[in-house]
């Protein structure tokens, strides 16, 4: 059998020849040592002065088990400052790599949960530096690569992660998370202890205290409809950021959070609209081969839209099997996207099935509470989390197209930010805002081109920063002082966005880039985590790839964006893998038909939780406010089905989770 070592060398020797692509495909798929970690939930504490309850560290662990069913364990330092928990899912080298896991001496203990996709390489590197290793997994190898390089080690990892490094020696503990924010951390930094964990509800298990609502949290989630900064729905719980780290020393000091990367703001890539679309074939093909290594059944989420088309294509050439593709579809018509999803699984001969979601969703919402537990606004949690369950029937992982439409500017929020720059600020179109304000677009016509261009006329004329939340948001900040005024309104994304649109002359740049620094963390990688591992599945997104996050970013605008369309130079490097109804389609999106859920199944429901519930007597929603926005959807005067799915999951949150 050949080494690892001797398949490093042979790929470094067929790079002078071929592309990387096929050399690192080589070393990662020909060398059955080699075995990837698993996805699974993380937990632990330090007890400042204070000794280490084992119980504790099991009973959390234990709330995270539906992301880690295979196997827990747990660890506590001989001195009792920090002890680390552990539930897995395998999925590579189902023996091996069971965590927490330490170096040779013990003085380094690891908790992981995640994906390094270049850890044969960094395998390779750390043996020929003198590191020595008893497993072939990539728990180990990122023990080792945190000796060799300290803190810097987070620069050499690829792929998606939550992380825990006990440093006895130093009587240190760093949490560190990835780039794009895939793998969630939360912690809670107390006079005495310190907890952090995968989920809120582990720490919320280790925490005697009665779990405290924090109320401008709420305020910014009213807005969005998600949380995305440090602070959470818990007053005295924080999440780590994307593309950071923190430290903590056995007395309580603590250290950061320091971001340890960035993704590039100047767009000066200096090679031809040709050499670029290559590149992102590339780019993008690579990062597709290298999350297609399992031990386990594997398959793909396949809406039918650009992205997931996509990722579908270039797996079926790069497999000997038929590709177990999913989907989700919907009764009503406009909201259905199978056909296209069936165009594409006929193009790549994929083994394909489909899923109606059903209008009759309380016992789906029920279930959606156990696992998100903090407030969480997008409907499509609900057919991501059908999807996740009918997908993890056949596979135990799913590459997903999430993070296509932030990386290569695919939302009508992008068109419509780029539009209104072009136009200016004329005459024309201040008398066209003015039509806009006053035009009435009845619910069913929410999707509708009409609906696009009333929005567009009614936030044209807003600075562009304003421009952008109010196509992002749920409520807009008039609104959230009528439906919630005693709540405080300061939310780090605007903040975030004034900063970021005053930086750029190109708007369209800016809101690119705060999606993927706010949007895309906070809802769909938020999403997507908590939907898969409520069904034990692991999703791969191979367009959050931070080395084509990196590629996209310095790409310029109009190479993205031209005219109408989003994803230009993705469609060109991939038109001859995107059968022509798909490459012709207009962005869709995950849209749901919550107006009209809202005026039959859903409105008894509205009408028992929100408008009698603890929110509206807690005086934190304005009863009048919130019953006229169910009479407006319910009279079609207009489509709050957003809005009042907004309310009632922010009451079924606080019925379940807060006091």
């Amino acid at each position: 059998m050949q080494t690892v070592e001797h398949l490093y060398k042979f790929s470094l020797a067929r790079r002078a020849k071929t592309e990387l692509v096929t050399s690192y495909l080589l070393l990662s798929l020909a060398c059955d040592l080699t075995a990837l970690n698993t996805m699974c939930g993380i937990t632990g504490q330090l007890n400042f002065g204070q000794n280490i309850d084992r119980s504790v560290i099991e009973q959390m662990t234990a709330t995270l088990r539906h992301r880690g069913p295979d196997a827990s364990a747990s660890y506590v330092s001989p001195d009792n400052y920090c002890a680390l928990g552990h539930a897995r899912l395998s999925i590579i080298d189902l023996n091996a790599g069971q965590q927490p896991l330490c170096n040779e001496d013990g003085s380094l203990w690891l908790s992981y949960n995640g994906e390094c996709y270049n850890f044969a390489e960094l395998r390779a590197q750390l043996i020929q530096t003198g590191h020595s290793f008893r497993s072939h997994c990539d728990s180990e190898v990122i023990v080792h690569l945190y000796e060799q390089y300290g803190l810097k080690f987070l620069q050499h990892l690829r792929g998606m992660f939550a992380l825990a490094i006990w440093d006895q020696k130093l009587k240190q503990l760093i949490l560190a998370r990835d780039r794009m924010g895939q793998k969630p951390l939360f912690y809670q930094h107390n006079e005495n202890t310190l907890n952090f964990a995968s989920e809120c509800k582990a720490i919320l298990a280790a925490d005697t205290n009665p779990a405290r609502m924090d109320n401008t949290a709420i305020a910014e989630y009213l807005l969005y409809g998600y949380l995305a900064g440090p602070r959470t729905a818990f007053e005295n719980i924080k999440r780590l950021p994307p593309a950071s780290y923190i430290t903590f020393d056995h007395k309580g000091n603590t250290s950061g959070p320091v971001s340890y990367w960035h993704i590039p703001q100047e767009r000066n890539y200096n090679g031809s609209y040709q050499q670029a679309r290559q590149q992102v074939r590339d780019t993008l093909t690579h990062a597709v081969q290298i999350r297609m290594v399992s031990d386990v059944p594997l398959g793909s989420f396949l809406s039918g839209g650009t992205d997931s088309t996509i990722i579908t294509g270039i797996m079926a050439e790069a497999s000997h099997q038929p590709i177990k593709t999913c989907a989700i579809g919907f009764e009503e018509k406009k909201y259905n996207e199978l056909p296209f999803s069936r165009i594409a699984a006929n193009a790549f001969n994929c083994d394909h099935i489909e899923h109606i979601v059903q209008p009759q969703c309380r016992e789906t919402i029920a279930q959606l509470l156990e696992y998100y537990d903090e407030p969480f606004a997008d409907a499509s949690a609900l057919p991501t989390f059908h999807l996740c369950r009918l997908t993890r029937q056949r596979v135990t992982v799913a590459l997903s197209g999430d993070g296509g439409d932030e990386a290569f500017g695919g939302y009508r929020r992008h068109k419509a930010i780029r539009l209104a720059a072009t136009i200016g600020r004329s005459m024309i179109l201040r008398k066209f805002l003015h039509l806009g304000q006053k035009m009435g677009i009845s619910a069913d016509e929410h999707h509708s081109r009409l609906s696009y261009l009333s929005r567009f006329l009614s936030y044209a004329g807003l600075p562009d920063w304003q421009c952008y939340t109010s196509w992002l948001g749920v409520f807009d900040r008039d609104f959230i002082s009528q439906i919630a005024p005693n709540l405080t309104l300061t939310d780090d994304c605007t903040r975030l966005a004034q900063d970021l649109f005053a930086q750029h002359k190109k708007p369209a740049q800016a809101a690119i880039l705060l999606d993927n620094l706010h949007y895309l963390p906070g809802d769909l990688n938020t999403k997507t985590d908590i939907a898969s591992m409520a069904h034990s599945l692991e999703v791969r997104c191979p367009f959050q790839d931070h080395k084509l996050i990196e590629l996209a970013s310095t790409l310029p605008v109009n190479w993205l964006i031209a005219g109408n369309n989003g994803k230009k130079i993705l469609r060109d490097a991939f038109s001859d893998i995107l059968p022509n109804p798909i490459r012709r389609r207009p962005k869709m999106g995950f849209a749901l038909p919550t107006g009209q859920w809202f005026r039959k199944e859903l409105r008894d429901m509205f009408c028992d939780k929100v408008l009698n519930g603890s929110m509206i007597t807690g005086s934190i929603i304005s009863k009048p406010a919130a019953e006229k926005l169910l009479q407006h959807n319910n009279q079609n005067q207009k489509d709050n089905g957003k809005q009042l799915w907004t309310l009632l999951m922010l009451q079924l949150w606080a019925d379940r989770w807060a006091k």
